[in-house]
């Protein structure tokens, strides 16, 4: 996305990709904790806490599902750039955008569902086609 993020700059979404960028890594810093939170339960529970490690598992959902709703919102304004400024595919932009929106939703309402594998799957395929498209925009 920081190429991207390069390649637009100073059109009409390049505001929008710079702020869907920063509220992305944001995001995806945020879900490193998760996985920090998830390795200490696992100590504390090794170790015979199970109080602490049960406090450290509804932490590290909580911090979870508020990072990746933020990574997601992240690439929602990301797709929401891409279809302003027209410089990739517009169907690309939408899908990204609804990509977003469904992930926020599925990571607030049901984030330890296996439905969570729909914003997953998607983000996969919309940031790999992205990569595709900058790469050969490029060439």
């Amino acid at each position: 996305f920081a190429g991207l993020n390069h390649s637009m700059s100073g059109g009409s979404g390049a505001h929008y990709m710079r702020a869907g960028l920063l509220v992305y890594v944001i995001g995806a810093t945020v879900v490193i904790g998760e996985s920090a939170l998830t390795i200490g339960m696992a100590e504390a529970a090794s170790g015979g806490n199970q109080a602490v490690g049960e406090a450290l598992y509804g932490a590290a959902h909580a911090i979870g599902s508020a990072g990746e709703a933020t990574r997601f919102l992240g690439m929602a304004v990301i797709g929401f750039a891409i279809y302003t400024q027209k410089n990739l595919h517009m169907v690309l932009g939408c899908l990204m955008f609804l990509i977003g929106l469904i992930g926020v939703g599925l990571s607030v309402c049901m984030y330890q569902s296996d439905f969570m594998m729909i914003a997953y799957v998607g983000m996969t395929i919309v940031t790999v086609a992205t990569g595709i498209l900058v790469v050969r925009a490029k060439e």
